[in-house]
């Protein structure tokens, strides 16, 4: 990402000072939304960074540990905690999907830098993808692929 995108303030989670830097970065108004697809331990450090009446958006469990609800300040700081799951996504109108896929598909075909891919596997290979996609401080996206169909022009999953 900082290679992609220099002049924007990029900071992870893994570099040392994270947290005073995203309080930096964030100012007086603080921090509106949080996107946490780590889980874990860090949803407690990442809704400490939360500004009043801030939002919380859970989608993912890549981290270790747990935090308890009654552990983040909730009430005190008027936060909100909200889940985002698959399921939920498939729970919308054909139509809703419909114009999400294709807003996807724009997206990649547009921006292809948006989305950088670290290997494809053909689906036979799925255990080796599964293997690369858990190791530590990979960056880009495991795709597992299949023979294209016939006319299709299609093979990735």
């Amino acid at each position: 990402m900082r290679t992609l995108y220099p002049t924007l303030s990029l900071i992870a989670t893994c570099d040392d000072g994270w947290r005073e830097r995203v309080r930096h970065e964030a100012g007086e108004q603080g921090v509106r939304i949080v996107l946490d697809c780590v889980g874990g331990a860090m949803t407690r450090d990442l809704a400490e960074l939360l500004a009043e009446g801030g939002t919380l958006i859970s989608y993912g469990q890549l981290g270790s540990g747990t935090t308890p609800l009654e552990g983040l300040p909730l009430i005190q700081r008027s936060l909100t905690v909200q889940g985002v799951t698959v399921s939920q996504w498939m729970s919308r109108t054909p139509e809703e999907r419909a114009q999400d896929v294709a807003f996807a598909q724009d997206l990649a075909r547009n921006t292809p830098d948006l989305l950088e891919v670290a290997a494809s596997y053909d689906l036979a290979d799925f255990e080796a993808a599964i293997e690369h996609a858990r190791r530590p401080a990979r960056t880009g996206t495991v795709l597992l692929t299949t023979p294209p169909a016939a006319n299709s022009g299609q093979g990735v999953a």
